[in-house]
C-alpha cells in the first residue's frame, strides 16, 4: 500500500488544519516533508484554491499557498518521496501554463511528480478568471488530454479549444508524470477511468463507484493498463493519546491501526491518504515517522 500525506500549513482549511498551523511557515513544511521522505511515505501532497470570497473563507479558511511553489520547495529538501498535487484545479489553467509549472516541478525533483487534478467546486474562482463554471467538467477532460500531450511531445500542437501552433514546452519532465483524477461523482469516475492514470475518490469508494470505474475502464479497453485507486483513511494517532484527539480518530498500537486500516480498505485500493492530529510541527513529525516506520509496513 502506498501512503500519502497532505502537507500542513500549505492549506489551512478550517475543516482539517490544526491551530498551530496558522502561526507556522516554511520551516514546518520542510520538517514534515523530510519526516515523510525518511519514513517511507510514497507521496506528500499540496492542494489548490486560487482565491476565495469571504463567505467561502469562513468555512474553508483563507490560506491556500500555491501548490506548485510549495512542492518546488519540498523538491529541494527531499530525496525520494513523490510530490503530489492533491488536487490541482486544472480547469482554471491553460494547459500550456499548467504544463510549464508541473514539468518544472518534475524536472527539479528528478521525476517525482504525481499530478492529481479535479474539476473544482468554488464557482467564484471560475467567474473571477472568466471561465465558465457550468462547463468545467468538459474543460477538465480537454485539459487532461492537452496536458498529457504537453508531457509526451517536445513541441505539442494543441487541439481546440486550446488550439496552438507547435511550440516548445521546456523544461521537459524527467518522466511522464501520472495524472490521477479526483472526484466522487459518476462523471468524475468516468473521466478517471477513460483518461486518467488513477482515481482519487473524495469520499468513500463505494461498491457502486468501483463497479462503474471497472466498467468504464473495460469499455475504453484500459482494464490491463496500470491504474491507481485511492482511499482516504481519515485521522490517525499512533499510540494511546495523552490528550483529546477526538472520538473519530483511529488510535492505539501500530498493529491495531494497521489491522483496522486493512479491514477498511476498499477492494483494489493502491494508495491511501492518512491525516494526523497534532499540537505542533514536532508532534506531527513524530506521528509521521511512527506511522511510516511501524504502521505502514503492516497494512495488508
Amino acid at each position: 500500500m502506498k501512503f500519502t500525506l497532505q502537507l500542513p500549513v500549505q492549506a489551512q482549511s478550517t475543516m482539517f488544519a490544526e491551530p498551530w498551523e496558522s502561526g507556522s511557515g516554511r520551516d514546518a513544511i520542510i520538517e514534515i516533508a523530510r519526516a515523510a521522505d525518511q519514513s517511507g511515505f510514497n507521496a506528500i501532497a499540496a492542494c489548490e484554491h486560487i482565491a476565495l470570497p469571504d463567505h467561502r473563507a469562513q468555512a474553508m479558511g483563507r490560506t491556500w499557498a500555491d501548490p506548485i511553489a510549495v512542492l518546488s520547495l519540498c523538491a529541494g529538501v527531499t530525496e525520494r518521496v513523490q510530490l503530489m498535487t492533491y488536487v490541482y484545479v486544472l480547469a482554471l489553467h491553460h494547459p500550456l501554463v499548467a504544463a510549464k509549472a508541473l514539468s518544472t516541478v518534475d524536472w527539479l525533483s528528478n521525476g517525482r511528480l504525481l499530478v492529481g487534478v479535479g474539476a473544482g467546486h468554488v464557482e467564484e474562482e471560475f467567474t473571477a478568471l472568466g471561465i465558465d463554471y457550468a462547463t468545467r467538467g468538459t474543460r477538465l477532460t480537454q485539459s487532461i488530454k492537452a496536458l498529457r500531450q504537453c508531457f509526451d511531445e517536445e513541441m505539442p500542437a494543441l487541439d481546440a479549444p486550446f488550439e496552438s501552433t507547435p511550440m516548445y514546452v521546456y523544461p521537459r519532465p524527467v518522466r511522464r508524470p501520472p495524472i490521477l483524477v479526483a472526484g466522487s461523482t459518476p462523471a468524475a469516475v468516468k473521466r478517471a477511468a477513460r483518461y486518467g492514470d488513477g482515481w482519487l475518490p473524495q469520499g468513500p469508494a463505494t461498491p457502486e463507484l468501483l463497479d462503474l470505474l471497472a466498467a468504464e475502464r473495460a469499455a475504453a479497453g484500459r482494464s490491463a493498463t496500470p491504474f491507481e485507486i485511492g482511499h482516504i483513511a481519515g485521522f490517525v494517532h499512533v499510540g494511546e493519546p495523552t490528550w483529546d484527539v477526538g472520538a473519530h480518530v483511529l488510535s492505539g498500537s501500530p498493529q491495531h491501526i494497521a489491522d483496522t486500516l486493512s479491514q477498511r480498505m476498499p477492494p483494489g485500493a493502491t494508495m491511501c491518504q492518512v491525516m494526523f492530529r497534532s499540537r505542533s510541527a514536532t508532534e506531527l513529525a513524530d506521528q509521521v515517522r511512527a506511522f511510516g516506520n511501524q504502521v505502514a509496513p503492516c497494512v495488508a
